[in-house]
C-alpha cells in the first residue's frame, strides 16, 4: 500500500463514537473501548469487515482498516494500527499490522511493524523490530532490532521462514535475497541468532550463528546432552 492509499483510507475513516448505533452495540456488546472518542475504524464493506471477540480490549489512538478479525481476550495497545489483518485470542498486539496472520498469544510492541506476516502461537516480537513477508513457528522470540530484509531490488519481495522454538538475538538482520533458495532464506527450528549477527544464508536446526553467517563455516551447532 502506497502513501496516497494509506492517506485515503485515513480520510475515509470514522470514530468509533459516531457509529454507536443499536447495530455496533449489538455486534461489539462484548468488547470494551476504553475511548471511543479516540478510535477510528473503516467499513469498506458495512459493519460485517470488522470481527471484534469477546473480553477484547480496544486502547485508546487505535486504527482500525477494514477485513479485520481479532479474537477474544486480546488487547489492542494505544496507538496501534491494523490493516486486513487477522489477530488471534489472548493476544496483546501494538505496533503497525498490515496484511498478516497471527495465532494465538502472540505479543508485538508499540514500534513492531509486520508486513504480510504469518506469525505462530506464542510468539513474540515486542521491541523496534520489522518482520516483512515472514512466516514463523510457533514459540519464536523476535529479539529488539531484529529485521527480516524482504527487498534486493527485484520486483517481487523475498521470504524469511523461521522455524519453532527460534530466538534471534538484538539488532540482527536475516536478509532474503534471490541468490538464496530463489529468494527465501530459511532458519531451522531451534536455532539460535547472536546479537548483531548478519544472516545470508539457511541456518539448520539447532544451529547457534555469531557474526556474518554466508555459510557453516562459521556456524556453532549445539546438541542437547542426553540424561
Amino acid at each position: 500500500m502506497d502513501h496516497k492509499e494509506e492517506l485515503e483510507l485515513y480520510k475515509a475513516g470514522e470514530k468509533i463514537s459516531k457509529l454507536f448505533n443499536l447495530d455496533f452495540f449489538k455486534k461489539f456488546r462484548d468488547v470494551s473501548f476504553i475511548d471511543p472518542e479516540s478510535v477510528f475504524i473503516w467499513f469498506p464493506n458495512g459493519l460485517g469487515d470488522i470481527a471484534i471477540g469477546k473480553g477484547s480490549v480496544i486502547g485508546p489512538h487505535v486504527y482500525l482498516f477494514g477485513g479485520i478479525s481479532i479474537g477474544e481476550n486480546t488487547k489492542i495497545q494505544p496507538g496501534t494500527r491494523i490493516t486486513r489483518s487477522v489477530i488471534g485470542s489472548y493476544c496483546n498486539i501494538g505496533g503497525h499490522i498490515i496484511d498478516s496472520v497471527l495465532g494465538d498469544y502472540i505479543e508485538t510492541g508499540p514500534h513492531t511493524e509486520l508486513t504480510r506476516c504469518t506469525l505462530g502461537e506464542h510468539t513474540t516480537a515486542k521491541h523496534y523490530c520489522y518482520l516483512g513477508d515472514t512466516t514463523t513457528g510457533e514459540h519464536v522470540n523476535i529479539a529488539a532490532g531484529t529485521i527480516t530484509a524482504n527487498f534486493d531490488g527485484a520486483p517481487e519481495k523475498n521470504k524469511t521462514i523461521i522455524g519453532n522454538n527460534v530466538k534471534t538475538g538484538i539488532n540482527s538482520n536475516l536478509i532474503s535475497t534471490k541468490k538464496n533458495n530463489n529468494g527465501v532464506l530459511y532458519i531451522g527450528d531451534d536455532a539460535v541468532i547472536g546479537a548483531n549477527a548478519v544472516i545470508l544464508a539457511d541456518v539448520p536446526a539447532g544451529a547457534t550463528i555469531i557474526g556474518i553467517h554466508k555459510n557453516r563455516k562459521n556456524t556453532e551447532v549445539h546438541h542437547a546432552k542426553n540424561d
